[in-house]
């Protein structure tokens, strides 16, 4: 039920007449194979792996370009949801097989000493990768990006409240769910084991 939710949300937000895949990926500062480096962003999870061997997962360094062209890190980098294409990042359209990216920061408040709350901080992010279904051409690939642009623009400038809408209501979903499992976590130990993961 979840599941169809979010892809009635991601339809709202992707240019129509597009058929896509998606995967949903999660990036954590900090965590294995750079245990302790908060200038260093991981992917520990993706909906198409069943998991990562921890020493080899991919690393992205805050240090190594701004803006990233990775779409996890560069919402980090810019502090908002970001609708992407590859062109935004600065590559050429058929650098990856994966044509668009909504990416998401995810920001935690830890508990001070006392119970007192510290303001958020960005501790990772979430990121939905987009395929087109089938073999896309450089033209297709184009269009799609152009049309994605537009969306982006719109949401944006909030000038579509349709929009507008289902991207506030994607975000929530994504977010609730990343509370979820951080609450998960947190019913096991404490949220300085997130570290360890």
């Amino acid at each position: 039920m979840a599941q169809k939710a979010s892809r009635n949300l991601i339809d709202k937000i992707l240019p129509l007449g597009y058929k896509t895949h998606f995967k949903v990926e999660l990036w954590l500062r900090g965590v294995t194979p750079a245990l302790g480096n908060w200038t260093t962003l991981v992917k520990v999870a993706d909906s198409t792996t069943f998991g990562f061997e921890p020493q080899s997962r991919r690393q992205e360094s805050f240090k190594k370009r701004f803006p990233s062209r990775t779409s996890a890190l560069h919402c980090l980098q810019m502090g908002t949801f970001e609708l992407l294409t590859l062109a935004d990042l600065g590559l050429p359209t058929n650098a990856s097989r994966w044509q668009a990216f909504y990416a998401i920061p995810i920001m935690k408040s830890p508990k001070a000493a006392g119970g007192m709350t510290i303001a958020p901080i960005p501790i990772g992010s979430m990121s939905l990768a987009f395929q087109l279904v089938g073999q896309a051409d450089i033209e297709e690939r184009n269009r799609f990006s152009e049309d994605m642009k537009k969306n982006a623009r719109e949401i944006n400038r909030g000038k579509k409240e349709a929009l507008a809408v289902a991207e506030a209501k994607l975000r929530a979903t994504l977010l609730g769910f990343v509370d979820d499992m951080f609450s998960t976590i947190e019913s096991y130990s404490n949220l300085s084991s997130i570290r360890s993961i």
